[in-house]
């Protein structure tokens, strides 16, 4: 397989902007990775899951009760793959790659969790009653092709609304959370199981004397095993409030963890995030936390539950409001990924990506590339340090979607190429300073992401490559990439 890096050249972009942009991109954090091309869609993704061969499973929304799972190899090729019952379908809000329908249920239905599994399955979790017309409620376990494990019934499924996080912990247990009060027929006081590989219910875990209603926003497993939840609380007096709670390994309250009047659930949840030192960042406040005031954007609890004083909190901005923390990616060397809606951070652009440095400093030093779309479910940390997000990209006059994938901290940059300052000379002509890559590449070019035409097989000499595009005109936008000879 052939390894390239690609670039890209809008004409009606300001040649200032694009000599900065040039020296910053590949092998810089936050540059996009060009060894990785995804198909365009008309309709952002909605969850991406990176498999354990390293292809990457994803799901688009053709409506409100109907999805398309898709998979794509680990450089962003399409794989079809995926039997998924009904054979592919007429796609309500097409999409420019083929994906097979999933028929979630008769009424409107969601796809909220796709979780994949060693063996090549993988759990998928939501709203529906239904999945590939047969009954599954809100979890559902499918062959590596797509197919319904017929061997994976669990209890009927779940009485309420929705199941929200998926994790598989040691020894192929499965934590699932959400908003429902029933496992089979099982009351459960949290919205909170875990069930045993064959999708039977763990009995050992759970305690009938705690009651957070039925919500469970948010889940992370310790190293020890202990859970941490993200969940809506009733007082005595009925006043609802959104508390980071951990649960002991046997599911019931660890007393050793400060848990206090927490957060108003107006005006949003809250969200967590667990480090590798074991505190925990936390996004959705109102201002104050167990009576401590706190950040409104983010604050960070200690590994006991107490709210760290000493973490400096950000300042988010979008459109000239207060932005939104929707997703943490924690790293293994302290640093955190933060994804949302938002535009800037402490007043440095950031358009739905940053990364804070293990102090909760934002780092300077990752800039992403492109626009990343806010969905939580659909931003991903490698294990290599890579990060695979959604971005638009626009084809003429209209708006895309694509999966991208962009260099961060860990990550070996494809070919080790570092790109100069792109020269634009007369007729078409353009000059490129490529340094600590081979000596002959392939240059081609693209309208539109997909089909691509080989310009040349050029040396570069003296650290540069010269090519000339005869296709280049100032009215519309031209993608290339460069490519090493097998």
């Amino acid at each position: 397989m052939l390894d390239y890096k690609g670039f890209s050249r809008n004409w009606t972009l300001l040649f200032a902007w694009l000599s900065f942009a040039w020296l910053r991109l590949y092998g810089q954090d936050g540059s996009l990775d060009g060894s990785f091309q995804s198909p365009l869609f008309k309709v952002p993704v909605s969850i991406i899951a990176v498999e354990s061969d390293s292809r990457i499973l994803y799901v688009v929304a053709e409506d409100n009760s109907r999805f398309s799972i898709g998979r794509l190899t680990s450089t962003g090729g399409a794989v079809a793959t995926l039997n998924l019952g009904d054979g592919p379908q007429t796609i309500t809000s097409a999409i420019d790659v083929g994906t097979i329908h999933i028929p979630g249920a008769t009424n409107p239905a969601t796809i909220n969790v796709v979780k994949p599994l060693a063996n090549g399955q993988f759990l998928v979790g939501g709203t529906f009653s239904h999945f590939n017309k047969v009954a599954r409620k809100l979890l559902v376990r499918l062959d590596a092709n797509g197919a319904v494990d017929p061997s994976f019934n669990p209890a009927n499924g779940f009485k309420g609304d929705n199941i929200s996080s998926i994790v598989v912990a040691d020894g192929g247990r499965i934590y699932v959370a959400g908003k429902f009060s029933k496992f089979g027929n099982v009351d459960r006081n949290v919205g909170l199981v875990r069930l045993n590989p064959d999708g039977t219910l763990d009995s050992s875990f759970g305690d009938s004397t705690i009651s957070f209603g039925a919500t469970v926003s948010g889940f992370t497993l310790q190293p020890d095993g202990r859970a941490l939840i993200d969940a809506a609380y009733a007082n005595a007096s009925f006043q609802a409030t959104y508390q980071v709670y951990r649960l002991g390994l046997n599911g019931g309250l660890d007393g050793g963890f400060v848990s206090g009047a927490g957060t108003p659930v107006t005006p949003a949840p809250l969200w967590h995030a667990l480090l590798p030192n074991g505190q925990i960042l936390v996004t959705g406040g109102s201002g104050f936390y167990n009576g401590v005031a706190v950040n409104k954007t983010l604050f960070r609890l200690q590994s006991d539950g107490t709210v760290d004083g000493a973490f400096p909190g950000l300042s988010l901005a979008l459109s000239n409001v207060g932005g939104l923390v929707s997703r943490f990616l924690p790293a293994a060397n302290g640093a955190v990924y933060m994804g949302g809606a938002f535009d800037a951070v402490n007043g440095q652009i950031r358009h739905g990506l940053a990364r804070l440095k293990a102090d909760g400093t934002l780092d300077p030093s990752f800039v992403p590339a492109v626009y990343v779309i806010p969905s939580p479910e659909a931003l991903v940390l490698q294990p290599d340090g890579k990060i695979l997000a959604v971005s638009t990209v626009i084809v003429g006059a209209e708006v895309k979607y694509n999966i991208v994938r962009l260099n961060g901290s860990g990550g070996t940059p494809p070919l080790g190429l570092q790109l100069g300052q792109l020269t634009l000379l007369s007729g078409g002509r353009f000059q490129l300073p490529v340094t600590g890559g081979p000596t002959t590449v392939i240059i081609e070019a693209s309208a539109n992401l997909t089909s691509w035409q080989r310009l040349a097989t050029n040396s570069v000499l003296n650290g540069v490559v010269s090519f000339t595009d005869p296709s280049a005109n100032l009215s519309s936008t031209h993608y290339y990439r460069l490519l090493t000879p097998p």
